[in-house]
């Protein structure tokens, strides 16, 4: 997710932050359920699955 705030006399837009978002399917008894894997066609979709891979693993290890 990107966020911007505009300047509403200037139009003029600034960065503020970005997040990412992770959902979490749920089952029918409401706890997490797994889901079929994502299928990357694209270099691009192969890049963006490896650097949320690498975030994921930076935030386990800094759990422990």
């Amino acid at each position: 997710m990107h966020v911007e705030a505009e300047n509403i006399l200037t139009g003029e837009r600034t960065h503020t932050n970005s997040a990412y978002i992770v959902y979490v399917a749920l089952g029918d008894d409401t706890r997490p359920t797994e889901v079929p894997p994502l299928i990357l066609e694209t270099d691009e979709e192969w890049e963006r699955y490896e650097r949320a891979r690498q975030r994921q693993a930076e935030r386990l290890s800094q759990r422990r």
